[in-house]
């Protein structure tokens, strides 16, 4: 062959270089499968599952909320009413308490009724009093408050006036089991005369007798008028006493007005009721001012009856 010479190697035919080719994608390590998957699912999963949850859990959600709110507005519109009935209940006692309180003041120049019973009355206002207290408001606590100084500041006057009428009312109840002893030795000494007249005195010692029972009959005569006196003076005293009792009350049924007023103002405006202050205050003025002429009417015709003594104490 031309060209060819033996022992020479082969021509070397440059070798082209190989195209690069496009490097194949390595396959994805299984944990970064799952972390994909697991971010897909998740970003996929709201849009997919929030219809699906409101058409099961939201009008039952809804309801229940409902519910809820139903109850706990159920829950302070009873404690409001709760409240305002303890209020309504106590405050009407107070009311009755107020009417007590006046009545009290003014059966002070009653003496058939004890002092015992009188200060127990008392004490019954006071504590109806006090316990509308624990519900009322700042105003209505001192309203009470004042009316309860007030209250207590006469009662104290009252009974040191009372006080004088007590004693000669004890003086005469005293005296009655000596009133009827002595009775009951008058009519014996009227009997002993009337049989020692009818027998006769046939002796000496008859005209004794007769004697001794006449000087007895005289001594519990004479016992018997000295008591009937005293009763007298004692009696004057009661009347004096009565008679400033009366005079009392009718001075502290107009002072109490304004205390009484206030008290229930501040009540009816927590109850939420309307109140003329004006109206009502000018209505138990005129109450008041027909009790006092009534009682000046009173006192003047017992003092007539008892000649005018019962004024002076004598």
């Amino acid at each position: 062959m031309q060209g060819y010479k033996p022992g020479a190697s082969a021509p070397q035919q440059t070798k082209q270089p190989t195209p690069v080719a496009t490097t194949a994608p390595v396959p994805a390590h299984p944990a970064d499968s799952a972390v994909s998957y697991v971010m897909q699912t998740t970003q996929a999963a709201p849009a997919a599952a929030a219809p699906d949850f409101w058409d099961k859990w939201g009008p039952a959600g809804l309801a229940f909320l409902g519910v809820i709110v139903t109850l706990v507005v159920k829950w302070i519109f009873d404690a409001k009413k709760r409240r305002f009935d303890a209020k309504r209940k106590l405050y009407l006692d107070v009311a009755d308490a107020l009417h007590d309180g006046a009545a009290l003041f003014g059966s002070f120049g009653n003496m058939q009724l004890q002092l015992t019973e009188i200060m127990r009355r008392f004490d019954n206002v006071i504590k109806r009093l006090s316990k509308a207290e624990m519900v009322a408001g700042d105003d209505l606590l001192r309203a009470l408050a004042n009316l309860k100084n007030f209250g207590g500041d006469k009662f104290g006057e009252f009974l040191n006036e009372r006080m004088k009428a007590e004693k000669p009312v004890m003086d005469i109840q005293i005296n009655v089991p000596l009133h009827q002893q002595l009775q009951a030795d008058v009519e014996w000494c009227l009997a002993e005369q009337r049989r020692l007249n009818v027998e006769g005195p046939h002796d000496q010692a008859g005209h004794q007798r007769f004697q001794r029972v006449q000087n007895q009959f005289n001594q519990s005569q004479q016992r018997r008028q000295e008591l009937i006196d005293k009763d007298k003076a004692s009696h004057d005293q009661i009347i004096t006493a009565t008679l400033k009792l009366a005079e009392m009350s009718t001075v502290f049924s107009r002072e109490v007005i304004p205390v009484h007023v206030e008290v229930l103002s501040q009540m009816r405006e927590e109850l939420d009721f309307s109140f003329d202050v004006v109206a009502y205050r000018s209505l138990q003025e005129d109450m008041a001012t027909k009790a006092a002429n009534m009682i000046e009417k009173t006192a003047k015709a017992t003092k007539e009856v008892f000649g005018d003594k019962s004024s002076t104490g004598k």
